[in-house]
């Protein structure tokens, strides 16, 4: 079994969160036939905090994209190592290495 907080694409384009446990689905054979997915909503102080979040990270993955432009993986892994020994973005270090 699974479960986490979601972000759903509604039909009008809008997003929604929910919180979601999903089980797979078995024969009599063990053999996996489907999954069934049980879901809640979010209160509005963790729908802020995971959005918060989201934000954070989409604007990471935007960073790494940008990145993988213009450096190479062994430099790239070298400076997350240095990320996370420091405690701090990749996207400060840089700034600081221009500034």
């Amino acid at each position: 079994m699974w479960s986490g907080y979601v972000k759903n694409l509604r039909k009008d384009g809008g997003f929604y969160w929910v919180y979601a446990q999903v089980s797979s689905l078995l024969d009599k054979n063990e053999n996996l036939i489907g999954y069934k997915s049980l879901r809640a909503p979010v209160e509005s102080t963790k729908r802020h905090e995971l959005e918060v979040n989201y934000t954070r990270l989409k604007e990471m993955e935007e960073n790494v994209i940008k990145l993988s432009e213009w450096i190479d993986c062994e430099t790239f892994r070298q400076l997350e190592t240095l990320s996370h020994q420091q405690n701090r973005s990749i996207s400060k270090i840089l700034k600081e290495m221009v500034d």
